[in-house]
């Protein structure tokens, strides 16, 4: 489903053929973006009713080959050729120039749509139980931490208890 139907296109294109408004104030006016207008706009009077529609589908290997070939002889840019071939996203070219560029020519013809990028699958923890070894010097060490926790402890309370004799004595003096 398009966000904007063929209606709505036209209408806006009448409104500023008709008061002589720019596509910023139209697009004020409808709360869309000045580039978006002035698109439809340029596909309009290069293409007419049919650059509104919109299409979206496949394309062939010598199709994108053909459409990539006509930029570079006439020098234009991604925008232009979009435009000229009524291709609705610029992107869509733009993807096509660099899949020529970094694998070749022969990419053009493969079938890429539905791929996605392959992630690494997370590994999964392994409920594996502990080996009678690993637990006994698991509590071993649990032990030994209670005991140099304890021992903190004890040591934390005799340094407070040091400095209180010595605040109080230092106040009597």
């Amino acid at each position: 489903m398009t966000k904007y139907n063929l209606e709505f296109k036209l209408k806006l294109i009448q409104e500023m053929e008709e008061t002589g408004r720019g596509p910023d104030y139209v697009g004020k006016k409808y709360g869309l973006s000045t580039s978006q207008i002035q698109r439809w706009r340029n596909v309009y009077k290069l293409h007419g009713i049919d650059g509104l529609l919109n299409k979206s589908g496949t394309y062939s290997g010598e199709f994108k080959e053909t459409v990539l070939e006509y930029m570079k002889q006439n020098q234009l840019s991604l925008t232009e050729t979009a435009r000229y071939f009524k291709i609705p996203a610029v992107s869509t070219v733009t993807q096509w120039r660099n899949l020529a560029e970094k694998e070749g020519r022969s990419s053009l013809y493969e079938e890429r749509r539905g791929q996605h990028f392959k992630m690494t699958p997370k590994k999964k923890k392994t409920d594996k139980p502990l080996d009678p070894n690993s637990i006994e010097a698991l509590l071993e060490e649990n032990e030994q931490l209670r005991m140099e926790n304890a021992y903190l402890k004890k040591l934390r309370a005799l340094v407070q208890q040091r400095q209180d004799l010595e605040s109080g004595k230092k106040s009597k003096s």
